[in-house]
């Protein structure tokens, strides 16, 4: 939206949060403190997940209040745009208009930027942080803040990162979740309003696949589809129908969802291919062609087709299917990048091209790539964060850089990561970040160790590529699934390095025939024999049969009780079983008996017609 605020609900809202980051920072534009001039705050954050091992909820590019952050597939970091705090981590406070590598080093592999501070990990899972750090937010214990990328504790498993306006929310590969700074909306999750400092636990969930941040909230992803939400709700940005601030993950509906980005106090999210909003509407960011505010998820138009979505101040971008990018809300700035600055209310294309790949969004500003390789940016530019060389804004799309390509990542797996009591007989499925080239997803690039075979398929209208093993999986056994870095997008860029995850299968259970066993007299008759062989060998090794296994073992001890405290039960309970344990033993022989059966019926009654043909010529005569 235009830095100027449009209704005297958005005056009131910054008001209550003036100096909110301990007196150094104001929400009102223009005001300076301390020597520092800021641009409207952004919870921002990524976009996209796009690369390397890093796992879902991370990204290669990512936007700040008033600086980008970017991760080339060389695994190199650049940074550019305003450097009040630091952020950009060269050393120094100074800003710069061009793109500058953050040292020499080559292992990056994913960015989250929050409103002056960027989070970024290597591709050995390590955590690293700088920027401003007046509310613990880079995680490393103090209140300092810093020049050059410092690393968060000694870990090796974080996966995913996402930053929001001065804290921070993480995932590690065990799906775990992590918060760590501000949390006076209770935005860290924990039950409390009480900050933190160093990276802290949320719950003792191992299913969560991705997070996104906005201003003083969270949304984030489970394996399952579900959506969750807490902290700040003063304008329904939690999607739960009230405007009640949540201290503790809150599920959002029941629906299922596959992405989700926020925005300063808003959210938006995609389920299916549709796009839905909720939350602030001053300006028109949720795309319903109104400025109501709603508190739960309400669709934007009837399209079908969307595939990423990302949030800046008060506007959004999403990419549709057919790789065209839109925008929607405010547009005081050309941060629309439609060639106007004027505002819109539903989702208005972004220029002409059809090849974009991921995009970032900033507080007034936007970053995106195209899958040429090439980084493109427009609307403000007063810090130089469109990394042109100027400071002067563009209301279109202006390439800033090329060979900057980036590969395909995994943004979320079933089973999902740690996964204990999986069945036996279950495929193995993947959900890639953009869609993928069918030809590239092979037994030989999508694996299962332990010898494991079988086939696999790619769904192209959800990026879900399945392994199907030609047997059943052992009982009890961890197994280790592989993507390797031989999968490629439909560009043509390979992921950046292997994906695995692990899970554990199900323990084999101890089952007793209670009813043949109460008929037989006893566990190691031959018949009770054969229907075990055949409960474990033809039941047990497929879902339906299990559950039918699964509902006699609760419902047939009481039967099998009642039959073996009478004789006449036992006898009956026996011809009863008989039968079928001779069928199970000689199934040709057993499936002679209905054909031979109906010859014997048909020849038998063709012997009565006879009879009684001869009996009524007897009488006549």
């Amino acid at each position: 939206m235009s830095r100027a605020r449009r209704s005297l609900e958005r005056k009131a809202k910054e008001d209550r949060n003036h100096d909110k980051r301990d007196g150094r920072f104001s929400f009102h534009e223009g005001v300076t403190v301390e020597g520092k001039s800021y641009a409207l705050l952004a919870a921002i954050l990524v976009l996209l997940t796009l690369a390397g091992s890093s796992g879902a909820g991370a990204a290669t590019i990512a936007a700040g209040s008033n600086f980008v952050a970017a991760v080339a597939s060389a695994g190199t970091l650049s940074t550019w745009g305003g450097n009040g705090s630091g952020q950009l981590g060269n050393g120094t406070t100074t800003g710069t208009s061009t793109p500058t590598q953050v040292g020499t080093g080559t292992t990056w592999s994913a960015v989250a930027a929050g409103s002056d501070f960027v989070l970024a990990l290597q591709s050995n899972g390590t955590l690293w942080a700088w920027g401003d750090n007046s509310s613990g937010q880079l995680g490393n214990g103090t209140t300092t803040g810093e020049t050059t990328p410092e690393q968060i504790g000694t870990g090796t498993t974080w996966s995913a990162v996402a930053a929001g306006s001065d804290f921070t929310v993480a995932l590690q590969s065990n799906g775990t979740l992590w918060t760590w700074g501000n949390n006076g909306s209770g935005q860290l999750g924990n039950g409390t309003t009480t900050s933190a400092s160093t990276p802290t636990q949320i719950g003792t969930g191992t299913t969560w696949s991705a997070v996104a941040a906005g201003s003083d909230f969270v949304v984030a992803l489970q394996s399952d589809g579900s959506l969750w939400a807490w902290g700040d709700n003063s304008s329904g940005q939690l999607g739960n129908g009230t405007t009640t601030s949540a201290t503790a993950p809150t599920r959002i509906g029941s629906g299922t969802w596959s992405a989700v980005a926020a925005g300063s106090d808003f959210t938006v999210a995609v389920s299916a291919g549709t796009l839905w909003a909720w939350g602030n509407n001053g300006s028109g960011q949720l795309g319903d062609g109104t400025t109501t505010n709603v508190s739960s998820p309400v669709q934007i138009g009837i399209g079908t087709t969307w595939s990423a979505v990302v949030a800046g101040q008060s506007f959004a971008v999403a990419l549709s299917s057919g790789n065209t990018l839109w925008a929607w809300g405010a547009n005081g700035s050309g941060q629309l990048g439609n060639g106007t600055t004027a505002g819109a209310m539903v989702p208005t294309q972004a220029g002409t091209g059809t090849s974009w790949d991921a995009v970032a969004a900033g507080s007034d500003f936007a970053v995106a790539l195209q899958s040429g390789g090439t980084l493109w940016a427009w609307g403000d530019n007063s810090s130089g964060q469109l990394g042109n060389g100027t400071t002067a804004g563009t209301s279109t799309p202006e390439q800033i850089l090329s060979g900057f390509t980036v590969g395909p990542t995994v943004t979320s797996t079933v089973p999902a990561n740690g996964a204990t009591d999986v069945e036996v007989d279950s495929s193995m499925q993947v959900t890639f970040s953009e869609a993928m080239d069918p030809t590239s997803i092979t037994t030989a690039t999508f694996t299962l160790n332990r010898g494991v075979t079988g086939s696999v398929g790619y769904d192209a209208s959800t990026n879900t590529a399945t392994f199907t093993p030609s047997s059943n999986l052992d009982y009890y056994t961890l197994y280790t699934a592989t993507i390797t870095t031989g999968v490629r997008d439909a560009s043509g860029n390979n992921m950046t390095a292997n994906y695995t995850w692990t899970f554990t299968t199900e323990t084999k259970k101890t089952r007793s025939c209670f009813i043949a066993t109460a008929a037989y007299g006893s566990y190691l008759d031959p018949h009770v024999a054969v229907l075990r062989t055949f409960r474990d060998t033809y039941l047990l090794t497929n879902r339906a049969g299990r559950s039918f296994v699964d509902f006699y073992d609760r419902c047939s001890p009481p039967l099998a009780n009642l039959i073996a405290r009478h004789p006449g039960l036992r006898t009956m309970t026996r011809w009863a079983l008989t039968p079928i344990v001779y069928g199970i033993m000689h199934p040709f022989v057993f499936g002679l008996i209905p054909p031979l059966s109906f010859v014997w019926i048909c020849l038998e009654k063709g012997r009565r017609r006879r009879k009684t043909r001869r009996s009524s010529c007897h009488n006549s005569g």
